[in-house]
């Protein structure tokens, strides 16, 4: 029982005994709440290691803020969670309660005594002994090292200490002596602050930096801790600026709007400073003005070259170098950098409006006296705080140039300024530019505020051409496509191809928006009207509009809605991003996901990311805006989940979804896909997934709606609830469906299979005929696939093994590893149910392997509770109906060990033998390495060489040799 004594918390854990065991987690299928901080888990494994081997320790340090307490909490909940043979007792030291010197010492003594009970001399519980004059520290250590030895071997002590540069130093001193006499059983667990040092902190002591917060790591906090959502691209964004301090991330939170957090709305920039973030910085009392005014200069700067900023500032290279503002600069190459973003953060919000005016005007004399125009009509925008006709129309021109080139940051920065500018038709063409610029950004509450209000001043000119971009960041925050306002823009369109040109535009993003929803009829309309005013426009009809068309088209054939016959495009037209992905996706739909993959990696591969250190306004480099990158990123990963590569498929989403909107495109695809991957992957939706469901904008449509009735599915039958799994699949399929449309598949599970495995063979012939259509539907090897699957299913009792044969046949042919392994599923469980153990077990081993080569641990998990069952069935238990075998001998896993033991010795190595028998129970390279406690590369390498004694090539014939015998096994 924990008890607290002198400051200090203790936790005893007895392994092997009545309540010491911790209980698992219950596992939470809604969300991943339950996880360490990911870039921590290196952490807690060295402490682990370290409390293994039962000596050493380690001193974590991090400036305020980082969460160095933090990470010593998760580390002993890491310790006593984990199964060991060890006893534990855990001291814990909360700083600053034992105020005597000594008493610490003494406090450790009496509480390992009374956890242990083995009585420790009397004058080491006495501080006035401890602390009398004349008494030795070194000889206090040697006594204490004495009685912990005399505790029992397998009992090991584990003091934590956070802030330990705080303890009194008669009890450093003690502590640094025992952990440096490498005393057998005393683990030092600390923590000291980055600023300050402890004397005598060498060997075996490790100081170690605590890791700075990751980007999911943030998402975890911010929700765990502050409670509420955040996009993971606007997480990332937080953590760079901050410099991964957890405070700092934490009270910025607080403070932006949910609106901001979610990533509907612009950041502000820089960031608000916060207390946190100014205790990480430092105190910048050592800077004089003229220190602070060149810092300033710098942080406004919108290109970091360092001419520009010494020009501004009036200073020589040689004097800047000596100043003391020097050292929070980064001077390489020319250019220049903050060493930490944070100190910019400050240092322009500690300056007063007229010192930020001052520096701007530096700014722009200086790009004006270099004819660089642009920077200085920005500077000189934001130097003055009037407004400057003269302004409008040069940063109209370069926030159109900056969207072209892919910055929709930037341009929605220069085009918001030049609204405040402008007049008349500029206007109308600014507000224009920062509609389309936010939505591509992903400030979708933004765009659409910024159309309402353009409408309300000048309804004529920005309801035409900006509708487009305007129609769809209504649909996303408002979950519905505003077809009202399509059809007001068209009445007011009349007679001015201007505005005409930006209708057909519009209603080309309407039909996109309908079939995208599963509206087929509604798109069909939208998309007539749109060809239908192109017409009309004759000599007035664009490249532009062409390409906007044939991306309408093909997005409207990827979700079936038939269109007429396509206006064919003049060569030499640059298709649009949204059209590169569409025709892949609709490449695959027609089974040829290879090169669907291969032209989606070639169009990403294309995008030059736009330049952190050359700043926004002049920056040369061309590519897609967040928007248009994330919609190639989410056709991508659709493509790859079709073609079974669910591993890598999900790594590439989580990259893309902490930079890019990746719940915006397709009517929130990369949303579904991201639950649909940790489903079938850890069979739980992950904190990135849900983040990504909790921050989509606008109410889920249909898509959403139909995938996630298709997770709940999932999860039941990871649970071992059939019956629940199939009428969740049968509400999905019987009541949201799409109107003339289709939506985009993604892998769940056969609602036959699932009848059938919950024993209600009459609902599974009721549901054939949908479920055939269903599979119809399917892209390329997922229909062949599944069409073999319910052959299987379907069969009558006298046909099913010649069925199981095809079905076998079928899934050799597959190129998808996770649609092999579904099918070997099938087919395995349908031999078992004829009795044929040996047959069924070895597609089901092959199931096994082939789930875990795609990633799916969640559906592997679901292989070996089958081969469970078939153990028990051997071993004379019942196995339940659908239950899949070993061989039809009837030989458990552990029998079948014993017999690989012997058949092999004469092969193998001991060790050999030890990874073999672990792969053939199925177990991962990791798995094994955990097990055998060596690394993952050792593993490789005794399975390279068992590999070459067996004359097996891969895990599945070596699986298959030791459940059939053949060469190499020794019968």
């Amino acid at each position: 029982m924990p008890f607290s004594e002198g400051g200090f918390l203790v936790i005893v854990t007895f392994p092997n005994r009545p309540g010491g065991t911790v209980a698992p987690r219950r596992r939470d299928h809604r969300r991943g709440r339950t996880g360490t901080y990911s870039t921590r888990t290196v952490e807690l494994e060295r402490a682990a290691a370290l409390v293994a081997d039962r000596r050493g320790g380690i001193v974590w340090r991090a400036e305020p803020g980082m969460g160095k307490s933090a990470t010593l909490d998760r580390v002993v909940d890491h310790l006593l969670s984990r199964p060991t043979t060890q006893e534990l007792v855990v001291v814990r030291l909360r700083s600053g309660s034992v105020k005597q010197q000594g008493a610490a010492v003494t406090s450790i003594v009496t509480q390992v005594q009374q956890a242990t009970g083995i009585d420790a001399p009397a004058w080491m519980c006495s501080v006035e002994t401890l602390v009398r004059e004349g008494t030795d520290p070194g000889g206090v250590v040697v006594a204490l090292a004495d009685y912990l030895g005399a505790v029992q071997d397998d009992t090991t002590v584990v003091l934590v200490a956070d802030d330990l540069d705080l303890v009194d130093p008669t009890c450093i001193d003690v502590l640094l002596g025992l952990v440096g006499r490498r005393t057998r059983g005393l683990v030092l667990l600390g923590t000291i602050s980055g600023t300050r040092d402890v004397p005598g902190l060498t060997y075996p002591i490790e100081v170690r930096d605590v890791p700075a917060l990751g980007w999911g790591d943030a998402l975890d906090l911010l929700w765990n801790e502050v409670g509420v959502a955040c996009a993971p691209h606007v997480a990332a964004r937080l953590v760079d600026a901050l410099g991964g301090n957890a405070a700092a991330v934490s009270q910025v939170a607080q403070v932006l709007t949910g609106d901001q957090l979610a990533g509907w709305s612009a950041l502000p920039e820089p960031l608000p400073v916060t207390s946190a973030a100014r205790g990480a910085v430092g105190p910048l009392d050592d800077l004089g003005a003229a220190d602070r005014g060149i810092l300033l200069v710098a942080a406004l700067a919108s290109v970091r070259r360092t001419d520009v900023l010494l020009a501004a500032c009036g200073i020589t290279g040689d004097d800047l170098l000596t100043r003391p503002c020097a050292r929070h600069l980064d001077l390489t190459a020319s250019r220049f950098a903050f060493v930490d973003p944070r100190v910019r953060a400050v240092v322009h919000s500690d300056a007063s409006l007229s010192e930020r005016s001052a520096a701007h005007h530096a700014l722009a004399r200086v790009h004006a006296a270099t004819g660089e125009r642009d920077a200085a009509t920005w500077h000189a925008a934001l130097a003055t705080i009037q407004t400057d006709p003269a302004l409008g129309a040069p940063l109209v021109a370069l926030a159109a140039r900056m969207f072209r080139d892919g910055d929709a940051d930037g341009a929605y920065d220069v085009a918001r300024e030049a609204a405040s500018h402008c007049s008349g038709p500029d206007l109308e063409s600014a507000i224009e530019l920062v509609v389309r610029a936010a939505l591509h950004a992903g400030y979708v509450v933004d765009a659409a505020g910024w159309g309402r209000g353009g409408m309300r001043s000048h309804e004529d000119g920005v309801l035409g051409r900006g509708i487009g971009a305007f129609l769809t960041a209504v649909t996303l925050t408002d979950g519905q496509v505003p077809d009202e306002v399509l059809d007001k823009a068209e009445r007011r369109a009349a007679g001015d191809p201007d505005q005409v040109a930006g209708v057909v535009v519009g209603a080309a993003r309407a039909a996109t928006l309908h079939a995208e929803r599963g509206d087929g009829t509604a798109a069909r309309e939208a998309l007539a009207l749109a060809e239908r005013l192109a017409d009309a426009l004759g000599d007035g009809f664009t490249d532009r509009l062409g390409a906007v068309l044939e991306e309408t088209r093909v997005v409207c054939e990827v979700f079936g809605v038939t269109t007429s016959s396509p206006r064919a495009v003049p060569p030499g037209t640059v298709r649009r991003t949204g059209t590169r992905a569409a025709m892949a996706i609709r490449a695959a739909q027609a089974g040829n996901l290879a090169s669907a993959s291969a032209a989606l990696a070639s169009a990403l591969s294309e995008l030059a990311p736009l330049s952190d250190g050359a700043g926004r306004v002049l920056g040369d480099c061309v590519a897609a805006t967040p928007l248009e990158e994330a919609q190639l990123w989410v056709a991508k990963v659709l493509v790859d989940v079709w073609s079974g590569q669910l591993a890598t498929a999900r790594q590439d989403l989580a990259e893309a979804a902490y930079r890019l909107p990746v719940g915006m495109p397709f009517a929130g695809l990369g949303v579904a896909l991201a639950r649909r991957l940790d489903v079938l992957v850890t069979g739980s939706v992950g904190r990135l997934a849900s983040a990504l469901e909790e921050t989509m904008p606008g109410q889920p449509g249909l898509p959403l709606r139909h995938a996630a009735l298709e997770d709940r599915a999932l999860l039941a039958i990871f649970d071992d609830e059939p019956a629940q799994a199939a009428t969740l699949l049968e509400l999905s399929d019987g009541r949201e469906l799409p109107h003339d449309a289709r939506l985009l598949p993604l892998p769940a599970d056969d609602e036959v299979a699932v009848w059938c495995r919950a024993g209600r063979p009459d609902a599974a012939a009721r549901a054939a005929a949908r479920a055939r259509a269903r599979a119809a539907a399917l892209p390329g090897e997922m229909r062949v696939a599944a069409e073999a699957r319910l052959d299987v299913l379907l069969a009558e009792p006298g046909s099913v093994l010649a069925a199981a044969e095809r079905g076998a046949m079928v899934s050799r042919s597959l190129a998808s590893a996770f649609e092999r392994a579904r099918t070997e599923l099938v087919v395995g469980r349908a031999l078992v149910g004829l009795g044929d153990e040996l047959g069924g077990g070895g597609h089901l081993f092959s199931a096994l392997e082939l789930f875990r080569e795609a990633g799916a641990s969640a559906w592997s998990d679901v292989v070996l509770a089958d081969l469970a069952a078939v153990d028990g069935r051997g071993s004379g238990g019942d196995a339940p109906q659908g239950g899949t075998a070993e061989p039809a001998s009837g030989v458990t896993v552990l029998e079948l060990a014993d017999r690989l033991r012997t058949r092999w010795a004469g092969v193998l190595t001991d060790r050999e033998l030890d990874v073999a028998l672990l792969v053939v129970e199925g177990a991962s390279n990791r798995e094994v390495a955990e097990t055998l406690f060596v690394s993952v590369r050792t593993v490789e390498v005794h399975l390279g060489r068992v590999f070459r004694k067996l004359g097996v090539r891969s895990r599945l014939e070596l699986t298959v040799l030791a459940h059939r015998g053949g060469p190499g096994s020794g019968d």
